[in-house]
C-alpha cells in the first residue's frame, strides 16, 4: 500500500515590538512555493522540510507538496496577508485530498493582526479540513510560544534541540520517521503540553552552554524511558507579547498518558528548581 502525505507550512517569527507589519511582499521575497517547486527547493536543504522529504522518499511514500510560505522574522503579519496565505494553503490542501497524513511546518511564534496564536489557528483549520482521524505531525522552532490549540490540533510536534539551530534537517527526519511509524500502526502518539510559569531569558538559551546543556542532557535521559517517542523543550520567544509567551515542554508517549504526564512533571520540577540559573 502506498501512503499519501501532504507537506505544508506557514512560518514566521513575529516580533510584536516592531512597528512595521509583515506583508505578502515579505513572503514573496522570502520563500513561498507550491508543488514540485517546494520539493526541488528543499530536497537537499539544511532544513526540516529536507529531512522530511528524505525519509518519505526513502520509504517510497507519495509526497503531496501543498504550499510552504516563510518570511524573514519581523513585525506581526497583516490581517490581509494572513488571510491570503491561509486561503491558498487550504485551497491547495483541498486539491490533494484524500490523504493519509500531514507533515506540517509551523514556527510556533507566528502572529497576525487578527489571530495572535496564528500557528494554532492555521493548524486548527487544517485539522477541520482533514478530520480527526488523519495524523498531523510537525516540527517547531525552540523559540515557539506553544498554545494548547497547537497541540490539540496535531498528533505530535517536535522541536529542534539546538540554539543556534544546527539540527533542523535532523528534526525533520525525526518527525517523518514518527509519522511513518504511525502510518504503519506501530505507535500511537499521546501528546502532552506543559506551559511553565516562566520564560527562560533569551541570553540563557544557548544550548551549547550552561544552563541549557544540563537541561537538555536531563531531557535526553528521560527519552530513554520505554514508551517515550519524543521530548521537546520550547525555550520560548519573549519578543512576542502574547498570552502563551514563555517556556514549555512537549512530551509524546506511545499511547501512555500517565508516562507523558509524569515525565513532564519531572522536567517542570527540574526547570523550576533551577529557575535562578535561567
Amino acid at each position: 500500500m502506498t501512503f499519501k502525505v501532504a507537506l505544508l507550512g506557514i512560518t514566521h517569527e513575529s516580533n510584536t515590538f516592531v512597528d512595521e507589519v509583515t506583508t505578502l511582499d515579505n513572503f514573496r521575497k522570502g520563500h513561498w512555493m507550491r508543488g514540485e517547486e517546494l520539493l526541488n527547493e528543499y530536497r537537499s536543504a539544511f532544513h526540516e522540510i529536507g529531512g522530511m522529504i528524505e525519509i518519505l522518499e526513502l520509504e517510497k511514500i507519495e509526497i503531496l507538496p501543498v504550499m510552504y510560505a516563510e518570511a524573514t522574522p519581523g513585525g506581526i503579519i497583516s490581517a490581509d496577508t494572513y488571510d491570503s496565505l491561509l486561503e491558498e494553503l487550504l485551497h491547495q490542501l483541498k486539491r490533494v485530498l484524500p490523504i493519509d497524513a500531514c507533515l506540517v511546518v509551523p514556527h510556533g511564534a507566528g502572529i497576525s493582526e487578527h489571530f495572535l496564536d496564528m500557528d494554532g489557528h492555521w493548524l486548527s483549520e487544517v485539522r477541520k479540513m482533514i478530520g480527526n482521524d488523519i495524523p498531523i505531525i510537525g516540527t517547531l522552532d525552540p523559540h515557539a510560544n506553544v498554545s494548547p490549540l497547537m497541540t490539540d490540533s496535531t498528533d505530535a510536534l517536535i522541536a529542534y534541540k539546538t540554539n543556534p539551530h544546527i539540527d533542523q534537517r535532523e528534526t525533520g527526519r525525526e518527525a517523518a520517521k514518527l509519522l511513518v511509524e504511525v502510518l504503519k500502526r506501530k505507535v500511537k502518539p499521546f501528546q502532552y503540553l506543559t506551559q511553565l510559569p516562566l520564560a527562560i531569558s533569551i541570553e540563557q538559551q544557548h544550548t551549547g552552554k550552561e544552563p541549557c546543556i544540563s537541561l537538555y542532557s536531563y531531557a535526553k535521559s528521560l527519552t530513554r524511558e520505554k514508551g517515550v517517542l519524543s521530548i521537546s523543550i520550547l525555550l520560548g520567544f519573549p519578543y512576542a507579547d502574547v498570552e502563551e509567551m514563555g517556556t514549555s515542554i512537549i512530551v509524546i508517549s506511545d499511547n501512555d498518558p500517565d508516562l507523558a504526564i509524569t515525565l513532564s512533571k519531572l522536567l517542570e520540577e527540574y526547570i523550576m528548581d533551577h529557575k535562578q540559573d535561567f
